[in-house]
């Protein structure tokens, strides 16, 4: 929106209208009212050129990140093309596992710095006697895709 149209149209418009020297039924001349209609159409029509122009970027952006992304994932999916499924999913299993460790860290990390040790003793004794176990299925699965890997 060029500065003259703002200036012109919005400042002397609202400076007139909206001033506390003026009672609130102060109206401009009709001429004063018809030459700021106009200047205010154009510049609506400024603001909805831009606003069209913008849309037409967003969905280029859209469009082109869609793009890139399906080929980063052929790509990665072409890196990991070399391993067997196997190898993929002890890949998967250990890379939960420790995305659960993380997060239970973050978790008590967090009970004792918010004083929250009361509602984190009870999960910490439901999950005891399940983790032991989830950690022997994920290095077992480990240790037969290697020995299964290595004998191929």
């Amino acid at each position: 929106m060029n500065s003259s149209i703002s200036e012109k149209a919005m400042g002397s418009y609202y400076s007139n209208v909206f001033s506390k020297d003026y009672p609130s039924t102060h109206r401009l001349p009709p001429a004063k009212q018809l030459e700021t209609i106009s200047e205010l159409t154009n510049a609506l029509k400024q603001i909805q050129t831009q606003v069209d122009t913008i849309y037409q970027d967003v969905a280029y952006l859209r469009n082109h990140s869609a793009q890139s992304t399906s080929k980063a994932l052929q790509t990665s999916q072409s890196n990991l093309g070399g391993y067997s499924p196997s190898v993929r999913l002890a890949f998967r299993i250990v890379k939960w596992f420790f995305l659960f460790l993380i997060g239970f860290a973050v978790i008590s990390v967090f009970s004792a710095t918010l004083g929250g040790e009361q509602f984190f003793k009870p999960l910490l004794s439901l999950l005891e006697p399940m983790l032991v176990p989830v950690v022997i299925v994920t290095f077992c699965t480990v240790a037969v895709v290697v020995i299964f890997e290595s004998l191929k």
